[in-house]
């Protein structure tokens, strides 16, 4: 429990700054890297849900949200969750 504690407690400490970086329409490395293939290699096997383990704010569930029915996101910290949910509520986020 000390470690996920630990964990909860780096991930709200971080919070506000991944945010500040992530802004509106996400980090370059995301945006130009990350999200193609990722969407790509989901969009290959077509499931019916998805959950993004290490969701941040929600953004890669937004996106999967508007080609599926069942996604839920879970980060180790609540600040994320909470920011995730204020952008996009009544989604299904969890700080686990």
């Amino acid at each position: 429990q000390q470690v996920e504690a630990a964990l909860a407690a780096g991930c709200d400490a971080s919070a506000a700054a991944w945010i500040a970086i992530q802004g509106s329409s996400g980090n370059f490395g995301r945006m130009h890297i990350l999200e193609a293939p990722m969407l790509a290699l989901v969009g290959s096997v077509r499931p019916v849900c998805e959950l993004d383990v290490g969701c941040g704010e929600g953004r890669f569930c937004w996106m999967l949200a508007a080609r599926y029915t069942v996604t839920a996101g879970l980060n180790p910290g609540a600040a994320l969750i909470e920011r995730a949910s204020e952008i996009r509520p009544g989604r299904n986020y969890r700080a686990a």
